[in-house]
């Protein structure tokens, strides 16, 4: 365990959205989402197209969030821990 905070190295998680005319603009799906790692600065991302079946927010911000920790402190488990694992099988084996 480290004295370094998820929230505190994770931040700025944001979602793109792809309007779509198939789909009801009151509920568009995002088609990506990125996290910041504070530590060098970097933006990782994931996208819709890499995890199937049909993922949601809560999914693609775990793994860009998991990406972004991943990047400085892989293999540290963070002081207040990590976030919950959305319920998603393409979570743990991406394409």
């Amino acid at each position: 365990m480290s004295d370094v905070m998820f929230n505190n190295v994770v931040q700025n998680i944001q979602f793109e959205y792809k309007r779509d005319i198939n789909r009801y603009l009151s509920q568009p799906k995002p088609s990506k989402c990125q996290a910041l790692c504070s530590t060098c600065g970097t933006y990782h991302e994931a996208t819709f197209d890499e995890l199937t079946p049909r993922p949601g927010e809560s999914e693609l911000q775990y793994v860009a969030s998991m990406r972004a920790w991943n990047c400085c402190h892989e293999g540290i488990e963070p002081y207040d821990g990590f976030p919950e694992k959305p319920d998603h099988a393409a979570i743990d084996d991406p394409q």
